[in-house]
C-alpha cells in the first residue's frame, strides 16, 4: 500500500475507488504470479529427483507390512482371538 501511495503522489492523485480496484487487482496479480514461480519450482525439483533416480515418496521399509497386517486382522483372516 506504502508503493501505491507513492505512485498517487507522484501522478497526482487521491485514494479513490478506482486507485483501490488498481491496487486489489495488482495484488491479486504478484500473488498468482508468486504461486505459479513457487508451484514450477518444486515441479523442478520433484523432476530432478526423479531424474536422478530417487523415489517419488520415501517410506519407512516397516510400514506396507504392518499395513497389510491390520488389513488381514480387520478382515478377520488370520486373528487370533
Amino acid at each position: 500500500a506504502l508503493a501505491v501511495s507513492e505512485a498517487l503522489k507522484v501522478a497526482g492523485e487521491t485514494w479513490n475507488v478506482s486507485s483501490l480496484v488498481g491496487m486489489i487487482g495488482v495484488s491479486g496479480i504478484a500473488v498468482q504470479n508468486s504461486l505459479v514461480l513457487v508451484t514450477q519450482t518444486w515441479t523442478h525439483r520433484r523432476m530432478a529427483k526423479l531424474m536422478k533416480g530417487e523415489s517419488r515418496r520415501e517410506k519407512p521399509a516397516g510400514t506396507p507390512r504392518f499395513r497389510s497386517g491390520i488389513r488381514v486382522c480387520a478382515s478377520g483372516v488370520g486373528c487370533q482371538e
